[in-house]
């Protein structure tokens, strides 16, 4: 992933590890040079001690290399922080190719990590577009250039055509370049935006019940039409607890099943008494701050105030 270490072998017998972020001006590096031993440990297990000059930070320069016998771009590094062996998964740095890029990114379409209705990614036939979820504003436009810059950093190049006087005001075609990570192991994308904004954003797919009573139980929501909800979970069975504020009545409704349905919004099948009702409930359960609750006779955008 991208915020594990990078693992850098080169002179024959050095390791570098950096502890980098993308697109920030300075990483950390810690060199291994002095290599005192070289084992094989078996099961495609190497061991090798280096001369450790990071106490502070290394137990010993102890590591062992564990190679993948199905992929030559995998492997496993052990390392020593706090006395504890620490293995990472590793994975060689090799970009995707122009199609390959495309065609992964075009799975889905893809969720700024917080808000409800904020900004989407998506390309269709190589025609990449960033816009506000349930607005006209987007920019689109063909790629039409891509360069890989190493550790799932990509430079994509993109033609955006001339536009009349809209939500945005009239431009000429002009061409920009955009930089673009695209983190395979976590599927996840970072995109900086015309305005310079640089969000993660998800593929989206949607919770299922448990992620989402997860992401939302432990915590009241405060509504803005004199409500609290909190969802909570007993027995194996998922519950939204709903209590007026200004009245001092209070409901609790079994949620039967939800439907994810698109851009953060889910059906709820809820047990009211002996009837069955329907809910909708917009709610980004990876930032999980806010949500929108439609339901028979009330409309409401609560925020989370505790939890």
């Amino acid at each position: 992933g991208l915020e594990d270490y990078v693992v850098v072998f080169d002179d024959e017998h050095n390791i570098t590890i950096d502890n980098f972020n993308v697109l920030e001006k300075e990483s950390i590096n810690y060199y291994f040079t002095g290599l005192d031993s070289f084992n094989y440990e078996g099961d495609d297990v190497y061991k090798l001690e280096y001369i450790n000059t990071y106490e502070t930070r290394f137990n010993n320069g102890t590591f062992f290399i564990k190679f993948n016998k199905e992929s030559k771009d995998k492997i496993e590094v052990g390392m020593y922080f706090n006395n504890n062996l620490d293995y990472y998964d590793l994975h060689a740095d090799v970009g995707l190719t122009f199609s390959e890029l495309v065609s992964a990114i075009g799975k889905h379409v893809w969720l700024q990590e917080t808000g409800l209705t904020e900004w989407f990614i998506r390309i269709d036939d190589n025609r990449f577009s960033h816009g506000l979820i349930g607005t006209s504003y987007w920019f689109f436009a063909p790629i039409t250039k891509m360069k890989y810059l190493g550790k799932n950093l990509y430079e994509i190049t993109i033609d955006y055509p001339a536009n009349e006087e809209g939500i945005n005001p009239a431009n000429d075609a002009y061409t920009t370049t955009h930089y673009l990570i695209y983190d395979p192991v976590h599927e996840r994308i970072r995109f900086i935006d015309h305005d310079d904004n640089f969000h993660w954003y998800y593929p989206d797919k949607g919770a299922t019940i448990a992620e989402f009573f997860e992401s939302a139980s432990d915590c009241i929501f405060s509504g803005s039409e004199n409500m609290n909800y909190t969802f909570y979970t007993k027995n194996g069975k998922y519950y939204i607890y709903l209590k007026n504020k200004q009245y001092n009545f209070s409901n609790t409704f079994e949620v039967k099943s939800i439907k994810y349905k698109e851009y953060n919004q889910y059906e709820f099948t809820v047990l009211n008494g002996n009837d069955t009702e329907t809910w909708y409930i917009t709610y980004n359960f990876r930032s999980g701050h806010e949500m929108i609750i439609s339901k028979p006779n009330l409309y409401d955008y609560a925020v989370r105030i505790n939890g």
